[in-house]
């Protein structure tokens, strides 16, 4: 019995340091699951902060609102200083892009709205011919208005309503791809009264002289214009350049006052370097106007500026008068996937004669921005600007120019 004792004490001494080489092993086991839970949730939470750096949810807004076909969110294009202004939109391609439908409704909770359609037929005789028909109806009830000409006052801030019905139609001919000449023209009807805001006067108690306050009429627009676009994308170019000019004649059919005749002129150049990612943005445009004789243009049809594509430091309409001048430069890189950064700078002003429209006495502004930079759309558009007059924040779904 002592021997078989010796034995069982013996074995168990030798089992003890094996079950401890379990134990080890077990918690070892234990210790690895742990290390790799911990190893994938921070796998699973740099997923989720490399799609938030690729811009997922500038990614998904994009596929709302720039789309292909069909029913989609469209968001922005009213004017400056309205609000955030949003809604439905139908689009439809018919062929190979032989023609284009399209049709939105946009709001703000301030009560302006834009409702639009539009047909384009951009490839008539093997791509030789353009006709495009457009209408809308809009109301923009706080309008700002800071009376007329360069000298105007800040602090004389007034608002009116604006409401405009128009019809219109361009045709052309295309001599060569990025080459249109052609036609265009339309019918547009203007009504204006008392601004809706009640943080400001109405304009037509500060500015009842300014021409086209009290009476409003309706306009026959037609004149010619040539564009050459060699943009590689017209949504968010990264080269390439851009020329329009056009001319017009604005005949007052109603009241035989504000029949004006205007030139437009706008340039643009896009100039890459480090392969595309880095990118020199230009922009030069001019409207003249000049009335026929004993006439006026009216206020609401005056070029004007101030606001998120033009002169970004100063606020929307800040400047209003016959003729207008604006420089543009941007300087753009990626900060990363889907998101770029832009800084620049604008300069313009406005001027009642031609003769005074030169680069004396510029309005200047500087700032910087962000965008988003997914496909051939500019998408969003948040821009921050200072200038004499304080700073300036815009938010915007279209590129500045």
């Amino acid at each position: 019995m002592k021997l078989l004792r010796r034995m069982i004490a013996g074995m168990l001494c030798l089992m003890a340091p094996l079950a401890a080489q379990v134990n080890s092993r077990a918690e070892l086991i234990e210790s690895e699951r742990t290390t790799k839970a911990r190893y994938l949730k921070g796998v699973e939470e740099t997923r989720w902060t490399a799609l938030a750096h690729s811009g997922l949810l500038l990614k998904i807004f994009d596929t709302l609102s720039a789309g292909k076909d069909g029913l989609r969110l469209r968001a922005g294009g009213l004017p400056p200083g309205t609000g955030f202004a949003a809604g439905p939109e139908y689009r439809h391609t018919f062929g190979n892009e032989a023609a284009i439908f399209r049709a939105s409704a946009r709001g703000t909770i301030g009560r302006s709205y834009l409702t639009d359609a539009e047909l384009s037929l951009p490839r008539l005789a093997g791509e030789h011919l353009f006709l495009d028909f457009y209408a809308q109806r809009a109301d923009y009830p706080r309008l700002r208005y800071y009376g007329p000409g360069p000298s105007s006052a800040l602090a004389e801030a007034a608002n009116y309503r604006l409401e405009n019905t128009a019809f219109e139609s361009s045709a052309g001919v295309k001599p060569l791809a990025r080459l249109k000449i052609g036609v265009s023209g339309g019918y547009q009807v203007y009504n204006v009264g008392p601004g809706q805001s009640h943080d400001v006067v109405s304009a037509d108690r500060l500015f009842s002289e300014v021409p086209g306050m009290a009476r409003q009429t309706s306009f026959v627009r037609a004149g010619p214009f040539i564009q050459l676009d060699y943009r590689d994308n017209t949504g968010s170019p990264n080269k390439g350049g851009n020329y329009l000019l056009r001319y017009f004649t604005y005949s007052d059919r109603d009241l035989r006052q504000f029949s004006f005749t205007r030139i437009e002129g706008e340039l643009q150049q896009y100039i890459p370097f480090f392969n595309e990612r880095r990118i020199i943005a230009l922009r030069a445009k001019s409207i003249l106007s000049e009335s026929h004789n004993g006439q006026f243009v009216p206020f609401y049809l005056q070029p004007s500026l101030g606001g998120a594509y033009d002169l970004r430091g100063f606020p929307a309409f800040r400047y209003y008068d016959n003729n207008a001048l604006v420089l543009n430069g941007e300087y753009r890189f990626d900060l990363f996937t889907g998101v770029r950064m832009a800084i620049f700078a604008d300069a313009g002003k406005v001027s009642g004669r031609r003769q005074e429209l030169n680069f004396s006495g510029l309005k200047k502004d500087y700032g910087f921005g962000f965008r988003s930079n997914i496909g051939n759309s500019a998408g969003l558009r948040l821009d921050f600007a200072f200038s004499r007059e304080g700073a300036q924040a815009w938010l915007a779904f279209d590129d500045a120019f």
